[in-house]
């Protein structure tokens, strides 16, 4: 029997890596499903923030990767509505799968070509109907949302959510009657590394980040409450400067920090070095506004490093697993108590932090209940 085809629409793939959870996302579902289903991607032949053209795709054209898996990677003077068209039309897809949701090109265009067609078209909205998400140009977002529904774009689509709170912002910005399948995030099915030991400094903590530079991954808010941590603290930030603007309010609050914090940004970390850089730290240090997922907090985990993030993301109780800590973003003066805390915890206390941290990776990883709910999403119901 041959397989069905899936037709996939994403703004970056790889080899490229610097749109962080999207490409993650994506790639890992593919990875995991490409011996069940062959594989037809169309994204930009450019990586995020990047306008020079990957060396090793050609542009233009389907790139046989083989396993089940083709990508065409436009280039920006060939991405138009007519040339996306011809695309699409040399595909004789089973179900077309749409990442995201304000991408004219990747997101809106598939959609306005399959006009009302799209009984088998799937619509990932990738976090993007979060309140975190939302309140980043909130009026824009939502003008958009309201056309949409006017004009009826996303009639008869199915949407895929990551978790039961993505179900709800779906229905509560698409329609209450959209029909939603849930299906988890899926990691790297290589990403298992045997457990390695990290001894802690006393009095000392070392933090990393590892995000692209934005308002929703709260960057700033890190330097705020690290004005008022004690003790020898380093924190390595990692990631692409999305907003200039953002960083310089975010190195208006470096410069308040005390001679006792050292804060280092390393430039852009590629996706196979997350695992093997976080070992290098203590803790992962993420109060993001909010994630739908988070790959760097399942990395981080993976790494055998407990996390302190927000609690606005699928990453809950993680106090009570001895994993790390999820907190409101309302009390800032919890993560400095926290900082404070794990400053003098001594290096017996965080190797059983780091223990239950790759425990829980574990656990994820190999959760085969699912790879099958990711399956179900391109069964007809």
């Amino acid at each position: 029997m041959s397989k069905q085809k899936i037709l996939v629409f994403v703004d970056w793939f790889v080899p490229g890596f610097k749109a962080g959870g999207p490409i993650k996302s994506c790639n890992h579902l593919i990875q995991h499903l490409k011996s069940e289903f062959d594989f037809y991607v169309i994204t930009r032949d450019t990586d995020y923030t990047e306008t020079v053209a990957y060396l090793s795709v050609k542009s233009n054209e389907w790139n046989d990767c083989g396993d089940g898996l083709k990508v065409y990677y436009f280039s920006k003077d060939r991405l138009n509505s007519t040339q996306m068209k011809k695309v699409v039309a040399g595909v004789d897809f089973d179900f077309a799968y749409v990442n995201g949701m304000y991408s004219f090109s990747f997101s809106i265009l598939p959609l306005m070509i399959f006009r009302d067609a799209k009984s088998n078209v799937i619509v990932a909205s990738r976090g993007m109907l979060g309140a975190g998400a939302i309140n980043v140009f909130p009026l824009k977002k939502k003008v958009f949302l309201f056309i949409a529904k006017v004009l009826g774009l996303y009639k008869q689509v199915v949407f895929h959510a990551t978790n039961e709170d993505e179900k709800l912002d779906i229905k509560q910005y698409i329609g209450k009657n959209t029909k939603v399948k849930v299906a988890p995030n899926l990691s790297d099915p290589n990403s298992i590394t045997p457990f390695d030991v990290k001894l802690k400094e006393p009095e000392s903590l070392k933090l990393v980040s590892v995000a692209r530079i934005s308002p929703e991954k709260n960057l700033k808010y890190c330097f705020e409450v690290l004005q008022g941590v004690k003790g020898d603290v380093s924190f390595d930030v990692y990631g692409p400067i999305y907003s200039k603007k953002y960083w310089s309010l975010c190195e208006k609050e470096i410069a308040k920090l005390g001679d006792n914090v050292k804060v280092t940004y390393k430039g852009v970390l590629e996706g196979s070095e997350v695992v093997a850089t976080l070992k290098s730290y203590d803790m992962l240090f993420m109060p993001t506004l909010g994630e739908n997922f988070g790959h760097t907090i399942l990395e981080s985990f993976l790494a055998g490093r407990p996390v302190l993030i927000s609690d606005r993301t699928p990453w809950k109780n993680l106090n009570t697993e001895s994993t790390g800590f999820d907190l409101p973003l309302s009390e800032p003066e919890s993560f400095t108590k926290v900082l404070n805390e794990l400053v003098e915890i001594d290096d017996s206390e965080f190797q059983n932090l780091a223990k239950s941290a790759y425990q829980k990776g574990l656990d994820y990883v190999n959760d085969k209940e699912q790879v099958e709910q990711n399956k179900q999403l391109f069964l007809k119901t």
